[in-house]
């Protein structure tokens, strides 16, 4: 994975809504773990812009969780508003994910 680059991943491919789910699943597994090697790698503006499209891509709610706990922490402590968003939220899961930020924020670590 460490080949793919935000200009290669495969959710820049936009594939049909009409793909099934389990390979829209796949293709959003590839792009979180890409987003993930982008932030080791310190290209958070690469890895943000991934998060980001697969929490708009319409995946399994568990996808979309990892992919807003992704996006929280590329952009990381000052970045509120999306935590502010996600506690807000009606969604039990978003609400975890933005509570358990404090326990995966890279600057704690």
């Amino acid at each position: 994975m460490s080949r793919i680059s935000a200009d290669t991943a495969p959710c820049w491919k936009r594939p049909s809504p009409a793909a099934k789910p389990e390979t829209q699943a796949g293709l959003a597994d590839a792009c979180l773990r890409c987003a993930d090697g982008l932030l080791k790698q310190q290209k958070t503006a690469e890895a943000t812009a991934i998060y980001d499209h697969v929490r708009a891509a319409q995946v399994a709610g568990y996808i979309r969780m990892a992919a807003t706990r992704g996006a929280i922490i590329a952009r990381g402590a000052p970045e509120t508003a999306m935590l502010i968003e996600q506690l807000k939220s009606n969604d039990d899961g978003m609400f975890a994910v933005a509570w358990a930020w404090p326990i995966n924020c890279p600057e704690r670590n």
